[in-house]
């Protein structure tokens, strides 16, 4: 009852037993393994203790409303791939989903995100740097920038209900170079820029530091400004280029091709990083990744529609 429940917006309460043994087996074991965190628990030994009162009022939306969002998605893509489940799925009115968690808004994380992108650049791997922000930030703005994209080269995101913008490419824009566009941009709207190479790898607060992270081409590989920012300005005007004091981690393309294949290499520090920015060339050129190297953590670990065609053993 309970999955059903979860699955159309209702919210449950799942009150665990202290042996641990559940309907369908053991915390942990079984069929209920993966989804416990999609509910309210309440489990007194470990201090999840009871916080609905008498439920006269209104229980808030399942805590894990954006988890099973992303088990949807990852279904979904995968059903997609044979035309009669996607007909049938379409012909009921189950496309696009409504999103469970676009009622679990939370406060102080960035909202807004800017990608600049042509056909070209459409693959899988610059999917997975959109699908970063959505992981960390499920209910923000993602503007995708081009001059030839088409709404349905991205119909994947719309399908789960992500708002993801495709937007021409404002003609005042058009004048700027690679390395400075990113600034005019985000002088314009505001916001946080990634390349598409950089992948996101944890929540952004909303009161980070103005910056750039420029990558060994001197390209922007993520950016944060406010709207008309003053120091947005003196990037496009001059040569500044402080660097923020985020945690941040740009790979060349010798480290880039290490973190794909070797299984020793590690990253220092890779939990405490904001983002990590892979060589463009070397990110660009993978097909497989290994599944015990430090490159699964930072790019498949938090997929969307994640995809085994991609990984190596």
């Amino acid at each position: 009852v309970g999955l059903p429940a979860a699955a159309m917006g209702i919210p449950v309460i799942f009150i665990e037993d202290a042996s641990g043994w559940l309907p369908g087996g053991r915390q942990k074991v079984g069929r209920v393994e993966g989804l416990l965190d999609v509910f309210h628990r309440v489990e007194r030994v470990n201090g999840k203790n009871w916080t609905f009162g008498d439920l006269t009022g209104d229980v808030p939306p399942n805590a894990g409303n954006h988890l099973a969002d992303r088990y949807r998605a990852s279904f979904w893509h995968r059903l997609k791939k044979t035309h009669f489940y996607e007909d049938t799925a379409r012909m009921f009115g189950m496309v696009p989903f409504k999103r469970l968690g676009r009622k679990n808004i939370q406060e102080g994380i960035q909202k807004t995100f800017h990608f600049v992108l042509n056909q070209r650049d459409l693959c899988w791997q610059t999917q997975r740097s959109i699908e970063h922000v959505f992981f960390y930030h499920p209910n923000a703005e993602v503007y995708i920038h081009t001059n030839d994209i088409r709404p349905s080269d991205l119909e994947i995101f719309s399908e789960i209900d992500y708002n993801l913008i495709v937007k021409k490419m404002d003609p005042e824009l058009k004048g700027y170079e690679d390395a400075s566009l990113p600034f005019a941009l985000l002088q314009n709207y505001g916001g946080t820029f990634v390349s598409k190479n950089t992948l996101i790898r944890k929540e952004i607060p909303e009161n980070i530091e103005e910056g750039v992270i420029v990558g060994e081409d001197g390209a922007p590989t993520m950016a944060f400004f406010l709207k008309d920012s003053q120091l947005a300005k003196q990037y496009l005007e001059s040569e500044v280029k402080s660097k923020p004091s985020w945690s941040f981690s740009v790979l060349s393309d010798v480290n880039t091709t290490k973190c794909v294949q070797e299984v020793e290499w590690t990253l220092d520090g890779l939990e405490e990083m904001l983002a990590v920015s892979l060589n463009p060339l070397a990110y660009a050129s993978i097909n497989t990744i290994m599944r015990d190297a430090e490159c699964f953590k930072i790019i498949e670990e938090p997929c969307i529609f994640c995809d085994e065609l991609h990984w190596d053993y």
